[in-house]
């Protein structure tokens, strides 16, 4: 690849030519360990002290790594108010996230997430069955939850000040027992 190559082509080009080798020669089960470690990254502060220290380059592996056999994936989200990795990663998870049974999606501060990418992924993941959502879900996200979650299990979304009792009502309104 050319230095002078953008970051979109030299994705592209190691999409094609070295993900279907990493799908074949790393279990699932090391390549979620691996993207575990990965998206660590997705929260590393720069030098600066600024968020999202890494840039891209860890939503790159994890499009790389990411596959229906991956079931487990933990991802420590950066930013306060939003994050600049936030809505690429969901989309990221509704193309790529469909085997997925435990989901985790955690941050120590409020962050929102947009409730459309995340209906998309986790209406992708149909074999999910637990999803953290550490102090990031609100009312409008129990409501999505509750829409598009058909399989879960086991939801956490402990230290989440923005869920009331009206948004459990809402969530067990849509849930069929």
């Amino acid at each position: 690849i050319a230095q002078d190559s953008s970051a979109a082509h030299a994705l592209t080009l190691a999409r094609r030519r070295f993900r279907p080798n990493l799908l074949l020669s790393l279990p699932g089960l090391i390549r979620s360990q691996l993207i575990e470690e990965v998206s660590k990254l997705l929260s590393a502060q720069a030098p600066n002290g600024s968020a999202g220290g890494a840039g891209p380059a860890p939503l790159y592996l994890l499009a790389l790594l990411l596959a229906p056999d991956v079931h487990q994936l933990k991802v420590e989200l950066c930013c306060y108010y939003g994050c600049s990795h936030q809505a690429a990663l969901l989309r990221l998870l509704a193309s790529e996230g469909r085997g997925l049974k435990t989901l985790e999606l955690a941050r120590s501060a409020l962050l929102r997430l947009d409730r459309s990418l995340l209906h998309d992924a986790l209406v992708s993941a149909t074999a999910l069955q637990h999803l953290i959502l550490r102090n990031i879900a609100s009312d409008a996200v129990l409501q999505v939850i509750g829409t598009a979650c058909h399989s879960l299990t086991v939801l956490d979304v402990s230290q989440s000040r923005q869920v009331t009792d009206a948004g459990l009502r809402h969530l067990f309104l849509q849930v069929e027992l």
